[in-house]
């Protein structure tokens, strides 16, 4: 068996791409079917699809059979999100992320929109006013939508000093340790920008996640 969980499909083509290569392999090679490929959408990005698959190539070193990690895989996938806050907005003006309008009376208002992306698509939860309000603000977010006691992830960029104030904040609040730090890549900070804050969660799953 091969397990390939993919990026987010709504960002990327690699989830289509891996299934029509799937399916032209099996059409191709005589008894291909006995290398059963299973290919994975992960709907999101970076550190959330990171998280899950190391844990399943761990679950799967301990003997966890096929079905018991592909089941591990869809339910994570169907509850995970990342709630995140870019600290300057220039760089999601630049990618047509928010419009120039907006970006430049946020700039001036001193806004930071806290972002929430599930299944692949993100959505602006809140603004905050001032940086010494993020962490709080993101403190309430995440303990309304994370379920008890499951683990979480911090995201960060170029510095730590937010995703270590978000750290000490929530360990007070929740009474356990963040089971990883994940740096954004290029990519998110092409988009985002290279300094940002940010948490991965599992929250109640999407009714309509398949």
């Amino acid at each position: 068996d091969l397990i390939y969980v993919t990026i987010a499909s709504q960002g990327s083509a690699t989830y289509s791409n891996a299934i029509m290569a799937r399916d032209a392999f099996y059409a191709q090679v005589p008894d291909a079917e006995k290398l059963q490929i299973h290919v994975v959408d992960s709907k999101n990005y970076t550190g959330v699809y990171g998280y899950p698959v190391m844990q399943a190539a761990a679950k799967i070193k301990k003997g966890a059979s096929v079905e018991e990690v592909l089941n591990y895989l869809t339910e994570w996938f169907q509850s995970a999100e990342v709630l995140f806050v870019p600290l300057t907005l220039k760089y999601a003006k630049r990618s047509g992320r928010i419009s120039a309008a907006a970006a430049f009376a946020g700039e001036l208002l001193g806004l930071k929109p806290l972002i929430r992306i599930t299944d692949g698509v993100s959505k602006v939860e809140t603004k905050i006013r001032g940086d010494k309000n993020i962490i709080p603000t993101m403190s309430k977010y995440i303990q309304q939508r994370m379920i008890p006691r499951t683990p979480y992830s911090l995201v960060a960029g170029c510095d730590d000093t937010f995703a270590n104030e978000l750290k000490k904040e929530l360990v007070k609040k929740l009474g356990y340790q963040p089971e990883h730090l994940f740096h954004i890549g290029a990519t998110v900070s092409c988009n985002a920008g290279p300094d940002v804050v940010g948490i991965i969660i599992r929250s109640e799953p999407r009714i309509d996640a398949e």
